[in-house]
C-alpha cells in the first residue's frame, strides 16, 4: 500500500523532489510494439515523463488490445488519435 499519492495539480518543477523520492510510479502506455518490446508512453500534464524515468520501479499498464506487431501501426494508431 502507498503512503503518498502525488496529485500532478502544480507546476513539474514543484513535484520534481517529490517524485525523485518516490519508491514507484504507475503509468498508461498508449501501445505496445510487439516485435521491438517496446511502449508508446505520451506524456501529458497528469503523466508527466519525469513519472516513467524517475523512480526505481515503473509499473506500466497496457490494455492487450493495444498491443500492435510493428512500429508503425503503432505510429498510425497515435497518429489517428491526434487528427482534427
Amino acid at each position: 500500500k502507498a503512503e503518498k499519492k502525488i496529485c500532478f495539480d502544480k507546476e513539474i518543477e514543484n513535484l520534481r523532489s517529490e517524485v525523485f523520492h518516490s519508491d514507484f510510479s504507475i503509468i498508461h502506455a498508449r501501445a505496445g510494439v510487439s516485435s521491438h518490446g517496446v511502449a508508446l508512453i505520451p506524456s501529458s500534464k497528469t503523466q508527466p515523463r519525469m513519472l516513467s524515468l524517475a523512480p526505481k520501479l515503473c509499473v506500466v499498464l497496457l490494455k492487450k488490445e493495444n498491443v500492435v506487431k510493428s512500429l508503425s501501426e503503432a505510429l498510425n494508431l497515435v497518429k489517428k488519435e491526434n487528427e482534427i
